[in-house]
């Protein structure tokens, strides 16, 4: 808590372009929303949590070169549970629903974080993914009616996801399932 009131009366005291580039503290769990892993953390390749490339690199170098939404977009993808970006255990929730949901989480319940995070991506320069920082500054606008329901609509899609197997043949299922029903009585 402490170091994030310092950051932000730094921030507040040297202006807004004080909160980019070497002062970003990439792995502060607390402070750097989305982007809770270090250049160093990701470069140590650490076996248990199976990162995988191209996105690992795409991180770093998204990181390296003050690019967050592509950075965002990789860290989404760098421990290899998705694909053309989808989630591979939920192929209805994509990448970009999944980086909204996460988006509301935060700026319904780590504001401070969140401010300060919004800050930094201002800054961010030549992004490729472009639409994950609009995304986040649509976030950013939107009413707090809004967010909750957003969050709501999102959590629903999510619980639907759930139960949609690839190359499932449900109308079968749900129909085998109400044969079963139908035997036993």
């Amino acid at each position: 808590m402490v170091p994030a009131f310092v950051k932000a009366l730094l921030l507040l005291a040297l202006g807004s372009s004080f909160g980019y580039a070497d002062t970003f503290n990439y792995g502060d769990r607390d402070g750097n929303l989305f982007l809770d892993l270090s250049i160093s953390e990701a470069e140590s390749n650490r076996r248990e949590w199976g990162l995988v490339e191209p996105w690992t690199s795409d991180y770093i170098s998204a990181l390296q070169e003050n690019r967050y939404g592509d950075a965002i977009w990789a860290r989404y993808q760098m421990f290899g549970d998705t694909s053309n970006g989808t989630f591979l255990e939920y192929p209805q929730w994509t990448v970009r629903e999944a980086i909204e949901e996460d988006a509301i989480g935060y700026r319904l319940h780590a504001r401070d974080n969140w401010k300060y995070a919004m800050t930094v991506y201002a800054n961010s320069s030549k992004d490729t993914q472009s639409d994950i920082l609009e995304l986040m500054f649509d976030v950013n606008r939107r009413s707090y009616y809004r967010l909750f329901r957003d969050q709501y609509r999102l959590h629903k899609r999510f619980q639907q996801s759930e139960h949609v197997l690839p190359n499932c043949d449900c109308w079968k299922t749900a129909q085998d399932e109400v044969d079963s029903v139908l035997e036993l009585k």
